[in-house]
């Protein structure tokens, strides 16, 4: 999910992620000895604690390596089977996730959302409009997020040490904002918490968490609208997300490190996260599919492979036909959506960032060749500029 502690520019600069100012080259060959020692000088250089790269075609790894740490107290390496949260790139399973459930006849991605919800949705500018499961998938549901989204965040131990150790400026009153959200939160069920944002009974509810046009006709991206889509799917399918998720995507691809949950996981293997150098408490997301599944690199490689091989039409946990349906444009083309996946014309990808989370999944449509990139480290200005240049540093030994 798109980073809360930002500025204006990091907005701009990981809009530019999502809306694919990527080139992908054309693979020829890996010079993995040079782009070993880059990376390690990168991350050496910079203000980075910790993360991992892949490089990777439909069929096998080129490439995958840690870097730093995860654990900068105990000095534990981050490896390439370390995990961490990977914020807003989890709502690519969401995409297979919907799609698997279209092909069960389990639901349709054109069916109105209110016919799986237990409450109604309706966008009270326009009460007619149908907003299906399709809209909530390209982010054209005319659903707004606005502040809302910052109360999904629930953090085990208080903030306020992270506030005293940040100097005084404007970094320290940004963070203070946000940190006394944070501390303000409280633990709900999603469902309980997509009612108080959208139902008129609900406490944070307002005709300003709607746009004022018709589902379909304005992208906005929407945190909340994928934890609707996947309310929808666990209401439709009769089982709860994560355990659909793990049948029909985990499992299958022997994803064994990987979980949307960290009581799913051996915590000593969890990654430690940080903001600008402090180490942050363990959180959690109320609307967890939007930006809270916990992977390796190496679990979530050989998810990314496997949609490649979809693109490729091969079937392997979708069929062939459900690949290329979630991986061409929705609604409008000019929104660059597919199925919760951002389609460019040279490359499929998605990026997400979260306190102390920095990250890129993003496969070129001619190459065929694939890169994701996890760190553990973000800041509160425009730290996404270390997904794009170590992007650059990967291309650039291609």
């Amino acid at each position: 999910m798109i980073e809360r502690l930002l500025t204006q520019n990091k907005k701009k600069i990981l809009s530019s992620l999502l809306f694919g100012f990527l080139y992908m080259p054309v693979w020829a060959q890996l010079n993995s000895d040079s782009l070993r020692r880059e990376l390690a000088e990168y991350f050496s250089e910079q203000p980075l604690t910790g993360g991992a790269v892949s490089v990777f075609t439909p069929e096998r790894m080129l490439f995958a390596d840690g870097f730093g740490y995860s654990s900068k107290a105990e000095q534990i390496p981050y490896t390439i089977t370390t995990l961490q949260p990977i914020a807003s790139v989890s709502k690519t399973l969401v995409g297979v996730a919907l799609m698997k459930a279209q092909e069960m006849g389990v639901l349709n991605l054109d069916d109105d959302i209110n016919k799986y919800l237990q409450f109604r949705i309706v966008n009270p500018h326009i009460p007619n409009d149908i907003i299906t499961i399709r809209h909530l998938a390209s982010h054209s549901s005319g659903l707004r997020d606005r502040k809302i989204n910052r109360r999904s965040y629930i953090f085990q131990t208080p903030l306020r040490a992270l506030l005293k150790n940040l100097p005084i400026g404007i970094k320290r009153f940004v963070a203070g904002r946000y940190i006394r959200q944070y501390e303000k939160n409280t633990i709900m069920s999603m469902e309980a918490f997509l009612w108080n944002a959208y139902h008129p009974g609900g406490k944070w509810y307002s005709k300003r968490n709607f746009l004022k046009k018709p589902a379909g006709a304005q992208y906005e991206y929407s945190n909340n609208a994928t934890a609707l889509a996947a309310l929808v799917l666990e209401n439709a399918a009769g089982i709860d997300f994560p355990t659909f998720a793990e049948t029909h995507i985990l499992k299958p691809l022997q994803m064994n490190q990987s979980a949307w949950s960290r009581k799913e996981l051996s915590d000593e293997l969890i990654s430690k996260l940080y903001i600008e150098g402090e180490e942050l408490p363990d959180y959690e997301l109320i609307t967890y599919p939007d930006g809270g599944f916990i992977t390796s690199l190496t679990d979530f490689s050989i998810f990314v492979m496997a949609v490649m091989r979809g693109y490729k039409g091969e079937s392997n946990v979708l069929s062939a036909s459900s690949y290329n349906e979630m991986l061409t444009f929705q609604i409008n083309p000019e929104f660059k959506t597919g199925v919760f996946w951002v389609i460019n014309n040279n490359s499929i990808q998605h990026a997400g960032g979260d306190p102390g989370i920095l990250t890129l999944t993003v496969f070129g449509k001619e190459s065929l060749t694939g890169i994701t990139i996890f760190l553990n480290t973000s800041d509160i200005g425009a730290s996404t500029d270390h997904l794009l240049n170590i992007f650059n540093i990967v291309t650039s030994c291609l």
